[in-house]
């Protein structure tokens, strides 16, 4: 997987290759190639193993933004072009007439349902949590209506932009 990273001025060119469960390639537009184990320990929280050292990492998505926290450290990255349209799909749905379809970011398993067909729900309010490349995303209701449709069941692999959940808003 490709992605464009930004982080105070500065582009790079980043690309991620899994080579085994936990054991990746991470190649930089400077030619320049790392092999790391990555392991996620907890929500938002990840294990790196590089080099022979051992690197704790807690990781949080924010407003299209990621916010790396090493040790007392924050760094603030902007993900790529393509990485986030991917994101921005998760926060929009697709209109027409009154419905609103909320479709999978990009490829992923359906860890949890959190709403049911039928079901009043508001705006802000989870509806599926997806789990895409090692990382699980909470989708919630672009606007307070009901669940029209569930398309799919927790466990399920998802292709990007599948539908999951069709509410029907309030109006």
């Amino acid at each position: 997987m490709s992605y464009i990273v930004k982080h105070k001025g500065s582009k790079t060119k980043v690309d991620v290759e899994k080579i085994d469960v936990a054991l990746f390639d991470v190649s930089f537009d400077n030619g320049k190639v790392i092999r790391m184990d990555a392991h996620k320990i907890q929500p938002n929280c990840f294990l790196v193993v590089y080099n022979d050292m051992v690197y704790e990492f807690d990781v949080d998505w924010i407003d299209g933004k990621v916010e790396i926290f090493y040790k007392n450290s924050r760094l603030d990255v902007d993900i790529g072009d393509e990485k986030k349209e991917l994101y921005l799909l998760k926060k929009q749905a697709y209109l027409s007439h009154g419905e609103t379809c909320i479709t999978a970011p990009m490829p992923g398993k359906i860890i949890y349902l959190l709403a049911k067909e039928g079901e009043k729900i508001t705006k802000g309010q989870g509806l599926v949590i997806i789990e895409a490349m090692k990382m699980e995303n909470e989708l919630k209701s672009p606007s307070d209506g009901m669940v029209a449709k569930v398309h799919v069941e927790e466990g399920q692999a998802v292709a990007g932009k599948s539908p999951l959940i069709t509410i029907i808003q309030n109006t």
